[in-house]
């Protein structure tokens, strides 16, 4: 039953966007390879362009370095939306982060408090990303949802179910 809730949670968000002005957007960090973002990042990346193109807000890119990658996540997005056009002072990179919980609490050290904030990540992942956001303290969020690709939707919905229940028991 609870595989369910969590489903219909998931499924809530997948059309979710900001809509309006933020101050500040968090783009969420995901896989990087040989110093590239995956077609997963690219997606996030290529809403938060959209949206920073539109709207004058800050743009903070989380993502830490994983084993064998030259650069964080978050070097490798900033790289990414400054090389689409985005000026390089509207983004600043949380480069520690390894997971979701840990993305939305080291990023407030940038964030002043009670700002107003998006939250941009996949639309698989945004449920659970906005859940922890206000769980750890983010206050007037908002999330932007992007793609996901096709054959990963199972997989995605089954991981974020679990990814979820742990965060739930803290494990």
């Amino acid at each position: 039953q609870s595989f369910t809730w969590v489903q219909i949670g998931i499924g809530s968000h997948f059309k979710d966007k900001i809509g309006r002005e933020k101050k500040y957007i968090l783009v969420l960090g995901n896989a990087i390879s040989e110093n590239k973002p995956s077609q997963t990042l690219k997606y996030r990346l290529d809403e938060a362009y959209d949206y920073l193109k539109k709207y004058d807000s800050i743009c903070i890119v989380t993502g830490g370095k994983s084993d064998g990658e030259k650069h964080s996540e978050a070097r490798v997005m900033k790289d990414y939306l400054v090389k689409k056009g985005i000026d390089e002072k509207r983004i600043l990179m949380e480069e520690r982060s390894t997971n979701t919980k840990e993305n939305m609490v080291l990023s407030q050290e940038l964030i002043p408090s009670d700002s107003d904030i998006g939250i941009i990540t996949s639309d698989t992942h945004l449920y659970r990303s906005l859940f922890i956001a206000e769980k750890e303290g983010l206050k007037n969020i908002s999330g932007h949802a992007a793609k996901t690709q096709t054959p990963l939707y199972i997989n995605n919905m089954t991981r974020e179910y679990f990814s979820f229940i742990k965060y739930i028991l803290g494990i």
